[in-house]
């Protein structure tokens, strides 16, 4: 994702699909996206817009396989265990009845 307002704000479903896929997980440094993955080391992330540091960073994943299978690993648990439906939504409702009293 290219850094903007927008993309600083949003965060993409493919995220959690690739998560719950136990694939490697590459994220430019949106702050969303930057946050979950630096908070359940669970993928990779690379400076927006800058080439150089994206090489950087699958040369990285290529040589480090034992790393890239532990942050897979943390990515699927974060899925199930954390950041899912099941929990935001408790998340949700509580909000709602705090905001109508």
């Amino acid at each position: 994702h290219v850094k903007n307002e927008h993309t600083d704000n949003t965060i993409p479903h493919k995220i959690f699909q690739i998560m719950l896929q136990k694939a490697p997980l590459l994220v430019s440094n949106c702050k969303p996206m930057k946050r979950i993955v630096k908070e359940n080391n669970a993928g990779f992330i690379f400076e927006a817009s800058n080439p150089e540091d994206f090489v950087k960073v699958i040369k990285e994943i290529q040589s480090n396989k034992n790393e890239v299978n532990l942050r897979v690993e943390n990515a699927f648990n974060t899925v199930n265990e954390k950041l899912n439906w099941e929990n935001e939504a408790v998340k949700l409702v509580k909000l709602i009845k705090e905001y109508n009293g």
